[in-house]
């Protein structure tokens, strides 16, 4: 199971698919733990018993979440929002921000982990063939993207950077429409972070394989703890270039926000501040 898939559903398809609505963002939430079921069932070519499973796993695990992180968010968001209401974010602010959904994503990395790798263990060879050519079948977007020209891709990581930004603030200046190209890599160095990320994806396949269920595990803990000990030092780098590259984009991005703009987004993060205050109640 990806370390990420629970947040992403749970989070991010609320965000993104009901922004500024708290209604938007109860239901989506309460939904999750059906989109989440959809997702793996596509992906993973799952058994009945796993369903069932992976079901009781994630009621438990949407329990804790509404309990212990829901308010955390909340708070964090409220934090965020008045914030912006005082004015331009400080340093301070910023990095309290970017350290908030840094820890949120590790938090929810460390729930699902145990529970992931011995799901992983248990699956037959056969299971393991039909989910990786699923992911395969998923990728073909991915790979179309990197046939485009350096024009073509460039035009579509802009365009949809644009989108999401205008979603958020309402709209977007000249200056902020610059600073999203400041996030997109050129599609040589993306192409060589594929690259990378598809000779991880062969070994994940050969040590979900294996036989010796002792090695099995071990090679896999080795996957979660040091998720780029197979790239190579140029490969790293390019990545923590992206890294840096977009967290000091959004950091531009934060000191150009006009009055406007902070009140737009300032006010859903509110809104989504009292949904989980909400949801975190029952």
């Amino acid at each position: 199971m990806k370390k990420q898939i629970l947040i992403l559903f749970i989070i991010i398809f609320a965000a993104f698919v009901f922004p500024s609505c708290r209604l938007g963002v109860k239901f989506a939430y309460n939904r999750a733990d059906w989109f989440i079921m959809r997702q793996l069932s596509d992906f993973a070519c799952l058994t009945k018993v796993q369903k069932d499973n992976i079901e009781t796993e994630i009621s438990g695990f949407m329990a804790w979440h509404r309990k212990e992180e829901l308010p955390i968010y909340a708070k964090n968001l409220r934090d965020i929002a008045t914030a912006l209401e005082k004015g331009t974010l400080s340093k301070e602010a910023f990095e309290n921000v970017y350290s908030f959904f840094e820890d949120t994503g590790r938090r929810t990395g460390e729930k699902v982990k145990d529970f992931g790798i011995e799901f992983v263990m248990s699956m037959p060879p056969e299971q393991i063939e039909c989910s990786f050519e699923n992911f395969e079948k998923r990728n073909e977007e991915k790979k179309k993207e990197l046939e485009m020209s350096e024009k073509e891709f460039r035009k579509k990581r802009r365009d949809s950077l644009i989108a999401q930004t205008r979603k958020w603030l309402g709209s977007i200046t000249e200056e902020q429409v610059a600073l999203a190209d400041t996030m997109i890599p050129s599609l040589s160095e993306e192409k060589e972070v594929y690259a990378a990320s598809q000779r991880k994806f062969e070994h994940t396949h050969k040590v979900l394989m294996m036989h010796n269920k002792k090695k099995k595990k071990r090679e896999i803990l080795k996957l979660n703890k040091e998720p780029y000990a197979l790239y190579t030092e140029r490969e790293r780098t390019l990545v923590e270039k992206r890294r840096k590259q977009t967290r000091e984009a959004i950091w531009k991005l934060s000191q150009t926000l006009t009055e406007k703009q902070s009140e737009n987004l300032a006010k859903q993060l509110n809104n989504y501040a009292k949904a989980f205050e909400d949801l975190s109640r029952g």
